[in-house]
């Protein structure tokens, strides 16, 4: 399935929190993501307890959802499991994948001063850097940009 770009001021964006505590920041600018330990999936983790296609977030008409895909482990929204159907997600909503932490937030405006807002709000500003990388996916904002190959690799 090839994602589609999204055309919207608002952009959703998802803050990982890796079991190392290392953050990933995504403003996304596609309608479906998926996320598994495949490369092939938007956003690849390669991690124990996390599916080869585990989880599936889509934004349609301004409103985003997340679904399970029949993962081994599940997936849990604010700290309750999905079943197999699409949730709706809101802005500050934290869906959970093995030891992974995904905070789904919308950026409304100006992207550099969201993503610092966003860092001071999660008390991440100190650890969180400003590098950007385009990938496929959207934008990424990494931590330490010497530990990214190249957009699209897996964390």
């Amino acid at each position: 399935m090839q994602p589609t770009q999204q055309n919207t001021d608002a952009a959703a964006s998802l803050l990982l929190i890796m079991p190392d505590g290392q953050h990933r920041h995504f403003i996304l600018n596609l309608d479906t993501i998926l996320i598994g330990r495949v490369p092939s999936c938007t956003i690849p983790l390669k991690f124990a307890g996390v599916s080869r296609e585990h989880a599936k977030i889509e934004i349609h008409d301004g409103e985003a959802t997340v679904q399970d895909l029949g993962s081994r482990n599940g997936t849990t929204l604010n700290g309750t499991r999905l079943a197999s159907e699409p949730v709706r997600l809101r802005d500050g909503d934290r869906i959970e994948i093995a030891d992974i932490q995904i905070h789904f937030l919308v950026v409304q405006s100006d992207r550099d001063e969201e993503i610092q807002a966003l860092a001071r709000d999660t008390e991440v500003a100190a650890r969180m850097g400003t590098a950007l990388t385009e990938g496929s996916f959207g934008t990424l904002v990494v931590e330490n940009p010497e530990l990214v190959d190249s957009p699209g690799s897996s964390y």
